[in-house]
């Protein structure tokens, strides 16, 4: 093989590895949205904001969540 035709070949794999990576990285990232959007949603999701004091109880036995 040639010089430059194995520099093509190494740069494609690097891109195409870089690409892969990107998108799998994409897709386990955790999105902040809203209480409302948050009751809607189907998957793990973070609440932006913050809890007032004493406003909420957690039941360890309930394992729904």
């Amino acid at each position: 093989m040639n010089r430059r035709l194995s520099y093509a070949l190494g740069v494609a794999l690097l891109l195409g590895f870089a690409g892969f990576a990107f998108t799998s990285f994409k897709d386990t990232l955790t999105p902040y949205v809203s209480f409302d959007e948050a009751q809607k949603m189907q998957r793990a999701v973070q609440v932006a904001g913050s809890l007032v004091k004493e406003s909420s109880s957690y039941d360890d036995a309930d394992k729904s969540l």
